[in-house]
């Protein structure tokens, strides 16, 4: 060249590698249509993503997932709905005629009727067993006047026993000239007698005499208490136990010999002062009068 610079050096492409192309240029040097599509493609709106591919597997889990909790669900409010209806069918079978009482058995009553006891215990018109409360029940029944304890089983599916302990007697009041009320231990009120009673007490005849069923108090209750007292052995010799005026209680012994005892203080002392007395002097004889008000120094008259 006039410059004296050599001119650049034609490059030649490699043995067996063919010229580069142009990226999205053909052969022809156009450009191919994919290579166009993509230049000429329009953007996508801000905020706006490509919706993701779902797995068909994936997707089949999910169904079946979702389809087990709804059935899940529906066991669950077909139970709740189920529980009470069991219940209440249960109740009314409970309480229908084929668990009624059937049979109500008595043991142990003796001087009370069995149709009093089943009236009592509220069983005459046969309600349905699972209604009967045996503690309920037992406590009615011992609100006759003599029963003392009364125990009630149930026995399923319609039948009940009760079971009772009567109250001893120990002494009587005449109630007018044929009628006779009989007293326990307790001072309670047992019911009448058209004939005294061998073997009880005597109690002479107060102006207010208990219903039977009821205890006594006041002054029969002061004479109870004193036939409560005795022992067994003095009883047959005792014709009658009262209360006076000026002597306070009194007791008479067979032999015609009135023992006073005044007030219901030291009682069990007073009584093992008169059998003392009773097994020195053999029976009081030709004693007229014990004053026991003080169970140390008893005073005998004649």
């Amino acid at each position: 060249m006039a410059d004296g610079r050599r001119p650049p050096a034609k490059r030649t492409p490699a043995r067996g590698r063919p010229p580069a192309r142009k990226v999205g240029a053909s052969s022809s040097g156009r450009t191919s249509p994919k290579s166009k599509r993509s230049t000429t493609s329009r953007a996508r709106p801000a905020g706006e993503h490509a919706k993701p591919r779902v797995n068909t597997r994936i997707a089949r889990r999910n169904h079946d997932v979702a389809r087990e909790a709804g059935r899940r669900r529906l066991w669950i409010v077909t139970s709740l709905l189920a529980v009470p209806a069991l219940i209440v069918s249960v109740f009314l079978i409970l309480h229908s005629s084929l668990f009624s009482i059937s049979g109500v058995t008595v043991h142990g009553a003796k001087e009370t009727q069995q149709a009093a006891v089943i009236s009592a215990a509220g069983l005459s018109h046969h309600p349905p067993l699972i209604d009967v409360n045996p503690v309920a029940v037992a406590l009615k029944v011992e609100g006759l006047p003599w029963i003392e304890t009364a125990t009630v089983v149930r026995h399923w599916p319609k039948r009940v026993t009760i079971t009772v302990t009567e109250r001893t007697p120990i002494a009587q009041a005449l109630i007018t000239k044929s009628r006779w009320e009989l007293f326990d231990t307790q001072g309670r009120a047992l019911g009448d007698r058209s004939h005294p009673t061998p073997g009880l007490i005597d109690i002479a005849r107060v102006l207010s005499m208990p219903s039977p069923g009821v205890t006594a108090g006041g002054d029969l209750e002061a004479e109870v208490a004193l036939c409560d007292a005795l022992p067994v052995s003095m009883i047959p010799s005792v014709t009658q136990i009262g209360v006076t005026k000026h002597d306070g209680l009194v007791l008479d012994i067979a032999a015609k010999t009135t023992v006073i005892f005044g007030t219901r203080e030291q009682l069990r002392d007073k009584v093992v002062a008169l059998a003392t007395l009773l097994a020195n002097h053999v029976g009081l004889t030709g004693v007229a009068t014990v004053d026991l008000r003080v169970p140390s120094s008893p005073i005998l008259s004649s």
